[in-house]
């Protein structure tokens, strides 16, 4: 059975932060970039829900996945991890666990030809909870959850994923940076995709 390893989007495989962060100004425009990021020092929802209400969260999202959508498609994959995600794909199964949209990332994959690389994409169109979603791919693919692992570039992601009892990868290009990265608890920070794939590896020959 092969092992699993989760891929956050944002941040991991393409730098959208700056699309992001655009997007975020139109709805918040008296937000600084570091109350920005802090959002993602939990789960993203949770944070919403706070600051709007629970009742406005959909309306929102939906407003944001359109223009998130389109302004995704001209960014590029990081350079180097589409090499990475192919070597990976060969002897593990890949799963996108994202904040966005399923379908924005499954076009873009598309369009950078790595959408037959990843077996499934669990956005928050399927549900908001990470720790949720990866529970369910573990149950779906029959997985101890000592057998996966997360990669990621925010300290929200890494305790969703210890929540749900996976290790996680912080990756130090992303939105929050070794510096954010470092206050919480993974089994390493890396800084390059080389080192990511080296990394990865390590820890499953453990």
């Amino acid at each position: 059975m092969k092992p699993i390893i989760f891929f956050d989007y944002d941040g991991v495989l393409v730098d959208s932060y700056d699309v992001v962060y655009k997007i975020n100004e139109i709805y918040h425009p008296d937000s600084t970039k570091e109350q920005f990021l802090d959002y993602y020092n939990v789960n993203v929802f949770d944070r919403l829900k706070e600051r709007i209400g629970e009742e406005n969260v959909e309306e929102r999202v939906s407003g944001f996945v359109e223009k998130y959508h389109t302004a995704l498609m001209g960014e590029s994959i990081i350079p180097g991890m589409a090499d990475v995600v192919s070597d990976l794909a060969v002897d593990n199964t890949l799963v996108v666990m994202t904040s966005s949209h399923s379908k924005c990332v499954k076009d873009h994959l598309k369009q950078h030809s790595l959408y037959s690389a990843f077996d499934k994409i669990m956005g928050a169109d399927i549900h908001h909870s990470k720790t949720k979603k990866m529970r369910d791919a573990c149950e779906i693919y029959g997985q101890d959850s000592g057998n996966t692992i997360m990669i990621t570039d925010t300290t929200g992601d890494i305790m969703e994923a210890d929540a749900a009892g996976i290790s996680s990868i912080g990756v130090s290009w992303g939105f929050h940076g070794n510096e954010r990265l470092e206050k919480v608890s993974s089994y390493g920070i890396v800084h390059s995709p080389d080192e990511l794939e080296k990394k990865i590896r390590e820890y499953f020959s453990n």
